[in-house]
C-alpha cells in the first residue's frame, strides 16, 4: 500500500496533491478508534519503521510514553525532520508534555498537536494537551522557558471536538 502511495507523491495532475504521510502512532497511549498495536517499540525498531514509510512528514506520538524513555523516539523524529505531533494521550502529565516541548526547543522546532480536542485532556489544575494547544503564549516560569506554542489540528466533524 505504501509503495502505491509513493507513486502519487507530488503528482499535480490528478487533483489534490499528496505531499506526505501523517502516521498516527504507533507510539500512542489512548487508541480512540485506531486499531490497537504494540507500543513498546525499541529505538532500533522505531528507526526501521521510520525507514519503511516513504515521505513521512508527521507522526503522532504520546508524550507520556516518550517521557518513559527520555524522549528518544521524539528525538529521532526531529533528527529526520519529521514533525512530532503530540496526541492520543488523555493521561499525559504537564511534566511529560513539557519534556516533549523542551526536546523540540533544543532543535529550535515547534511541535504540533493532533486533532487537539480528541483523545486528550483539559483541566485548569492539571494541564493536558488541550491546555497547551489553546495557549497563545506560555507562563513566564522557568520550566516553560524557551518553548513555543504548538500548531494544532482541528477536525470539525462533531466527533473529534
Amino acid at each position: 500500500c505504501l509503495s502505491l502511495l509513493a507513486l502519487c507523491f507530488g503528482d499535480t495532475k490528478r487533483g489534490a496533491v499528496l505531499e506526505g504521510i501523517h502516521a498516527e502512532g504507533p507510539i500512542i497511549n489512548d487508541w480512540g478508534a485506531l486499531p490497537k498495536i504494540p507500543t513498546d517499540i525499541s529505538l532500533r525498531d522505531f528507526d526501521h519503521l521510520l525507514n519503511s514509510i516513504p515521505r513521512l512528514r508527521m507522526m503522532t506520538i504520546s508524550p507520556q510514553l516518550e517521557a518513559k524513555i527520555g524522549y528518544k523516539r521524539l528525538e529521532a523524529l526531529l533528527m529526520r525532520n519529521i514533525l512530532p505531533a503530540l496526541g492520543h494521550d488523555k493521561t499525559a502529565k504537564e511534566s511529560d508534555i513539557l519534556g516533549a516541548f523542551k526536546t523540540a526547543s533544543l532543535h529550535k522546532r515547534r511541535l504540533h498537536i493532533t486533532h487537539c480536542f480528541n483523545v486528550s485532556s483539559f483541566h485548569h489544575r492539571e494541564p493536558g494537551l488541550v491546555n497547551f494547544g489553546l495557549a497563545a503564549e506560555f507562563p513566564h516560569l522557568d520550566e516553560y522557558a524557551g518553548i513555543q506554542p504548538p500548531t494544532i489540528e482541528l477536525v470539525g466533524d462533531l466527533e473529534h471536538m
